[in-house]
């Protein structure tokens, strides 16, 4: 049974998989492993097909039983909610994800993703406080790297123009020859040039 869902599901015949998977929980036990697994994926089906108010409850099932996959029914009921623009609520649910477990693979997405409903709720300082929480848990993180600059652009923003080129230098030193450190470097330029400090650089 659970073999031809995730035939169905390769080939993104999302309601053909939805309909495997249900009938597969509706014959298994809650307690078994892999039930979790078939709410996840239907969770997954209905968040590929965009009804992301289904993929929540069914992601929500998931995080409620706690058990195996339970970080990425948060990540993903977190990341729908975003997109149901609830940027309070996948804040909440993120926060949960990452102090429950925070060594999961989900966790850098989860606090990466936090900072980012605080800019759609226009709390550049918050989400500043959130980049750094994830340079210092997680520095080795491929989102620490965007979070380094990103958190040097939201200061720049905010028109505090010294923590912006600490921040700056910081993700040029730590990330040397990223993308983002070439980035960085463009933008400390134009950031002294702009103040007539071209000699510091």
């Amino acid at each position: 049974m659970h073999f031809h869902s995730h035939c169905y599901f390769s080939q993104k015949k999302y309601e053909k998989a939805r309909e495997a998977f249900s009938t597969y929980i509706d014959a298994a036990l809650a307690t078994e492993p892999t039930y979790a697994d078939a709410l996840n994926r239907i969770g997954d089906c209905y968040f590929n097909a965009r009804q992301f108010n289904q993929a929540v409850s069914y992601y929500t099932q998931v995080s409620n039983l706690q058990a195996s996959g339970a970080d990425y029914a948060l990540f993903q009921r977190g990341y729908a909610l975003g997109l149901l623009r609830k940027y309070s609520e996948k804040i909440d649910v993120l926060r949960t994800l990452v102090t429950r477990y925070p060594k999961s693979d989900y966790a850098d997405d989860g606090v990466y993703e936090i900072a980012r409903a605080q800019l759609q709720l226009e709390d550049e300082r918050g989400a500043i406080i959130t980049y750094e929480q994830l340079l210092s848990t997680y520095p080795h993180s491929l989102l620490a790297r965007k979070a380094a600059l990103e958190r040097a652009m939201l200061y720049r923003n905010l028109g505090q123009n010294d923590q912006a080129i600490a921040a700056y230098r910081q993700t040029i030193e730590k990330y040397p020859a990223t993308e983002e450190a070439y980035s960085a470097l463009d933008a400390l330029q134009a950031l002294y040039v702009e103040q007539g400090r071209v000699d510091e650089y």
